[in-house]
């Protein structure tokens, strides 16, 4: 069947840092990105397009290493002292909801923050190929505003992952069956509108391809578990060799 010839792929995302060049902000500009949120859209290809979403009070708000990061927040608790001395765990926050495909950003600094995100997905190795080559990794940054306001741009970086993460999707085609990974972190520019330098992103990215045979047991445990499925397929196997 149409599944059986896709890999399966985990495309994984981690902004480390952001710094804001301070002398290219206007004074409304500067009390507009120090009061509102900043948030990040990563796009790739035609495929992807996920924001990354900061809160604004996020001191409870944990961030996992690269070789951690999952799509979801941990929740920290810090502890405070009672009268007579001895520490007692504080009660967190009422805790925010967290979509799958977001994580909450932590601010490093005034102008900095950290936020990841992952994605699993099924696609064909000749497929992934061609968006590789043809396409980059781009970073919109942007001062959230509001639902009534204007987003305020802040810049663009982009990341070209094509090098590494081509050589390993091929590996994988070839293979079949052994599970490969690209690394890749960089600091590259941040450019406003006027192609000037608004700041730097440091960024992590990973591409895990796990071959076919994934695929192929996924399908098989699906089989079992649906037996008109199975015996659609074993029709259509049948119908090739035949023909």
């Amino acid at each position: 069947s149409e599944q059986t010839n896709k890999h399966l792929y985990l495309f994984e995302v981690l902004v480390k840092n952001i710094d804001i060049n301070r002398n290219l902000l206007n004074d409304y500009e500067k009390d507009l990105v120090i009061k509102n949120p900043i948030r990040v859209r990563i796009i790739f290809s035609d495929f992807y397009d996920v924001e990354i979403d900061e809160v604004k009070d996020c001191k409870s708000i944990h961030l996992p290493e690269p070789e951690q990061v999952k799509c979801h927040s941990k929740m920290s608790r810090t502890a405070t002292k009672e009268k007579n001395g001895k520490e007692k765990p504080k009660q967190p926050k009422q805790k925010q909801k967290v979509p799958e495909e977001m994580m909450y950003v932590k601010k490093t600094s005034l102008h900095s923050q950290k936020a990841g995100f992952s994605c699993l997905f099924p696609m064909e190795p000749m497929e992934m190929l061609e968006k590789l080559k043809t396409s980059s990794l781009y970073f919109l940054i942007f001062s959230n505003m509001g639902e009534d306001e204007a987003k305020k741009i802040i810049g663009q970086a982009k990341v070209d992952v094509r090098k590494n993460f081509i050589d390993s999707v091929q590996y994988a085609s070839a293979t079949g069956e052994f599970p490969t990974t690209a690394n890749l972190t960089t600091s590259c520019k941040i450019e406003n509108v006027f192609k000037e330098v608004s700041g730097r992103i440091e960024v992590y990215v990973r591409l895990s391809c796990f071959g076919k045979f994934i695929m192929s047991m996924f399908n098989m445990l699906y089989n079992e578990r649906n037996p008109a499925n199975k015996k659609t397929d074993e029709e259509e196997k049948k119908a090739e060799t035949t023909s």
